[in-house]
């Protein structure tokens, strides 16, 4: 068993008198939402809806000194919208520094499941993403950008890539984990749909197939037409800019370097350029 879904199991396992079975119906997430309203201290609990499904998310506003924008995390396999390592440092860190950031819950399936099996939610995690894209649009975020940690990197890609002039400025994957048989859902094809600026950061201890996939992404990102420039700097020509950054000593779950993930992220975000005015320009002149 993954070490990633040996942690999912083991956490439903401590849920079990409030979550019963983990299956992916309404009465789960409920549940789940009631254990995550009792820890909640920074942001507030909010009801989204999906099609006909109804599911959560932590809202925090941004606590800066500015207004810089919006960011919707994705949680890995096995997590919530607050889970302690990856996603609540960065939900609450990037609202201290100005960013405005919801937190969503993904869809859940029987601890039994393999991580395969959801590869047939990937349709409901874009529904998902788009309603909370259109939640920080109504609450006027400003400029919204799209981050996934694990699993939840890999469903981020497959929504901006299926999702035609999605309405976001940046896609940041953390530590993107994506192991599948389905042509349609494979790394290198979701990455030559791209057409937007994109953070690919993980740890250098990371999962195998983060590592083993690095090269296959920077390639599929050329392939795209993403400007890969080295060193990674800030130019007004590079609209779609791919960086792909690893960070020494760091696994999966970012343990001990949290200050440091956010610190690098906070980075790509200064330099973040105003990508569709700048692609606007670049086709007027060809």
């Amino acid at each position: 068993m993954k070490p990633v879904f040996r942690q999912f199991v083991v956490f439903l396992s401590l849920l079990a008198p409030l979550c019963g079975q983990a299956a992916y119906d309404d009465n789960t997430e409920k549940r789940w939402q009631n254990v995550l309203a009792q820890r909640i201290t920074e942001g507030r609990l909010v009801r989204l809806k999906a099609g006909q499904r109804a599911f959560i998310g932590i809202y925090r506003a941004n606590t800066g000194p500015v207004n810089a924008g919006g960011v919707i995390l994705v949680h890995d396999i096995g997590r919530h919208p607050d889970w302690q390592s990856v996603t609540r440092p960065l939900r609450i860190g990037l609202a201290r520094h100005g960013w405005h950031t919801l937190s969503i819950q993904m869809p859940v399936l029987d601890p039994d499941k393999r991580s395969q099996d959801y590869e047939a939610l990937f349709d409901d995690a874009r529904a998902r993403i788009n309603a909370a894209i259109a939640f920080m649009n109504k609450n006027k975020s400003g400029r919204i950008v799209l981050l996934g940690h694990g699993m939840g990197a890999w469903m981020s890609l497959y929504a901006v890539s299926t999702t035609p002039k999605m309405p976001i400025e940046g896609l940041i994957l953390v530590g993107i984990t994506a192991r599948t048989q389905n042509p349609k859902l494979r790394l290198t094809a979701l990455i030559e749909r791209l057409e937007l600026p994109v953070l690919d950061i993980y740890g250098e201890d990371d999962e195998d197939n983060t590592l083993e996939t690095a090269a296959l992404r920077r390639q599929a990102a050329r392939k795209a037409g993403l400007v890969i420039p080295v060193p990674y700097r800030y130019a007004h020509t590079n609209a779609s800019t791919y960086r792909q950054l690893a960070i020494d000593g760091a696994n999966h779950e970012f343990d001990g370097q949290a200050d440091i993930l956010l610190d690098r992220i906070r980075g790509w975000l200064r330099r973040l350029p105003d990508w569709r005015k700048d692609r606007k320009k670049d086709k007027k002149q060809t």
